[in-house]
């Protein structure tokens, strides 16, 4: 009895889990698509990515996710840039 209740929190947490690595990797996706994309849009206003060159901040955006994109943000973007 005791090991069907176990074995069942078992699978609940192994799903959750694997739910979590799923929305985790769409994420870090996300990211650096959108770092990509605005990219390719400082590229047609003729600006120079900051510090790194733009597929190191789109591999920055999909290894960091959240964390990637804040920074990049924070140099292209913010007040910080200018």
């Amino acid at each position: 009895m005791m090991d069907t209740f176990v074995n069942g929190m078992n699978v609940m947490v192994l799903q959750f889990h694997t739910l979590f690595i799923v929305m985790m990797v769409l994420l870090h996706i996300f990211c650096a698509t959108a770092i990509a994309s605005n990219i390719g849009q400082l590229h047609k206003r003729a600006v120079p990515p900051q510090m790194m060159p733009g597929s190191a901040w789109v591999l920055a955006g999909l290894v960091m996710g959240i964390w990637g994109l804040l920074v990049y943000w924070l140099m292209h973007h913010s007040s910080l840039a200018r």
